[in-house]
Order: C-alpha cells, then structure tokens, then sequence
C-alpha cells in the first residue's frame, strides 16, 4: 500500500470545505474478481487495514471516497489491462 496527503504540500488540492485530500494505492490488485469490482468491499477493506495501522480513528475523518479500480482506470485513462 502507497498512502499519500498531497494537499498537506499544495493546499490546493485541498477539498472545498477545506479537508486534506488522501490517497491510498493498493499494489498488485487483480484485473478482476469473482463477482465484479461493483459492489466488492475489497476496497473498504483496504481503508480498515491502512486504519489498524494509524493512530486516533482514521476511519471516522474520511468524510468522503471513491475507489478506482482496475475496470475504472481502464475506461477513464484507456491503460487496458493496467
């Protein structure tokens, strides 16, 4: 796992109500799973495991997520099979 704050450096990537913005890239993830990206809770699975690992409860101060996901990248950024 890669976690990243970019708006603790360019507090222009902050979110408009002012929150950091935070970013956690999961290496490795399959191209696909049984069952479809949609509606997998792989992805919050991986927030609660990057939350075991932080002090205070990290979970509670994610307001707001979104996960892309390898079918995601590939529409959004044409890296077939990426």
């Amino acid at each position: 796992m890669l976690a990243s704050i970019p708006s603790a450096l360019d507090p222009e990537m902050k979110a408009d109500n002012g929150l950091h913005t935070f970013g956690l890239e999961v290496l490795f993830t399959p191209y696909s799973l049984n069952g479809g990206w949609k509606g997998s809770q792989q992805p919050d699975r991986w927030l609660d495991i990057w939350g075991n690992v932080m002090d205070g409860d990290f979970r509670s101060q994610i307001t707001k997520w979104r996960a892309m996901t390898p079918d995601i990248y590939e529409r959004d950024f044409y890296a077939q099979r990426s």
